[in-house]
């Protein structure tokens, strides 16, 4: 089986030139295909499994990794973390843990690109087409705030519904994406809030109230690993911490082309 694996993602890389060449000279097509590989591609894939949910990460990391021609990954990225979560208002309970196995993923790519080192060189390479040569490192970091700030609001939205399944679906997509998210002090805060009184006030519903509390255990051990508008970490931590302390700007983040 590996070794099959290994003859497919050859064949990719050997023709990737060749994949959407019909958007090489039309930017409006080309930002349109981030569209068509969610719509055809990426959403119905991930409802299928959590296998499933995994893969379509991996695929968007191979698009990433071996920059395949005419695919904006920022682009595409701004597209995932803008539709799923709102897909949450929608979904069954299976659903929404798939597409929370799916965007944890999706946060722990975007988290290392944040955080990386590397990411700045990538960034600034022309000839590497990580994410949209002409868009700043800095312009990445206020995407990559308003991402979590818009998350936030979508996942307090299914909180405050006034329908169970609303309720539900949030609860199972936010335990998914636990150990990424959050990652800002002001977006774990509401969270938090949120939570804390929802279990207060829920009196008939022990299931959500259940995972309300646990949710809110899970958010106070990792605490200490929130950062604030500087990027800087509220709390001592151990591991490798932010390196690119600088405000977060919020204005004038539109993905173009």
């Amino acid at each position: 089986q590996e070794e099959r694996v290994n003859k497919s993602l050859n064949i990719f890389r050997n023709t990737k030139s060749l994949f959407f060449k019909n958007c090489e000279n039309d930017k409006t097509k080309k930002y349109n295909l981030s569209d068509i590989l969610l719509k055809h591609c990426f959403l119905p894939r991930i409802c299928l499994s959590p296998i499933d949910a995994h893969y379509v990460i991996q695929l968007f990391t191979f698009i990433h990794e071996n920059n395949v021609e005419n695919i904006n990954t920022l682009v595409l990225s701004d597209k995932l973390i803008h539709v799923i979560p709102k897909l949450l208002f929608q979904t069954t309970e299976g659903e929404a843990a798939f597409y929370g196995y799916s965007f944890n993923a999706l946060l722990c790519l975007i988290n290392k690109w944040y955080i990386s080192d590397s990411a700045t060189q990538l960034c600034n390479d022309n000839n590497n087409k990580i994410m949209i040569s002409h868009h700043s490192f800095e312009f990445y970091k206020a995407c990559y705030y308003n991402w979590h700030i818009e998350l936030t609001s979508n996942i307090i939205a299914c909180l405050k519904s006034s329908e169970y399944i609303n309720i539900r679906s949030g609860l199972i997509f936010l335990q998914k994406i636990s150990d990424q998210f959050p990652v800002w002090e002001v977006c774990g805060k509401q969270i938090k809030e949120c939570l804390t009184n929802f279990e207060k006030t829920e009196t008939e519903r022990n299931d959500l109230k259940l995972m309300s509390k646990s949710l809110l255990s899970i958010m106070q051990k990792r605490q200490q690993f929130w950062f604030d508008v500087l990027g800087k970490p509220i709390g001592v931590v151990k591991v490798n911490t932010i390196k690119h302390q600088v405000k977060i700007s919020t204005k004038n983040t539109k993905i173009n082309e």
